[in-house]
């Protein structure tokens, strides 16, 4: 899958959820809990909208992983084709 490609879909999904940024349920979170909920909701809308076969497993776990942690693990969430 071309890497330019998969990150406008994820900067699409993200503007599309910013509208629910500030939703009840994100209320009582820090900014950095409220930007990891808005990273994890953009790549699941991205994955939906995407081939998903054609993504990488690594590429999916590296994402996995970095939401799983909070989005705080230091190193690179890169498609690599």
């Amino acid at each position: 899958m071309n890497a330019r490609v998969l990150m406008l879909a994820l900067l699409w999904a993200l503007g599309a959820t910013m509208a629910a940024a500030d939703a009840p349920s994100s209320g009582s979170l820090s900014w950095p809990e409220r930007k990891c909920l808005l990273y994890q909701r953009a790549w699941t809308s991205a994955l939906a909208a995407l081939d998903h076969p054609r993504i990488s497993a690594d590429f999916r776990a590296l994402n996995q992983e970095f939401v799983q942690s909070g989005c705080t693990v230091k190193g690179s969430v890169c498609n690599q084709t």
